[in-house]
């Protein structure tokens, strides 16, 4: 049961970044998955940090909305 949960997430997730617009998706891929560091990711595409960080905040929360997640503090009531 756990597994099918966790493989139907992970088809969730994967297809979810699928839908990302290319430079969003670009960015969160190298930074989540291949691991790289900001200053890292930001060399690999030729582009700023802070342009690094702004394309990888916006697809996590597209994500986000897509996934249907919410934050802990609005779980909470807060």
């Amino acid at each position: 049961g756990d597994v099918a949960i966790l493989s139907e997430d992970a088809a969730r997730v994967r297809d979810a970044v699928a839908e990302l617009p290319e430079k969003g998706k670009a960015a969160l891929v190298l930074f989540y998955y291949q691991g790289l560091s900001y200053d890292e990711v930001a060399l690999a595409l030729e582009i700023p940090v802070g342009t690094v960080k702004s394309r990888i905040h916006n697809a996590v929360a597209r994500l986000a909305k897509t996934l249907g997640a919410t934050s802990p503090a609005s779980r909470e009531g807060a």
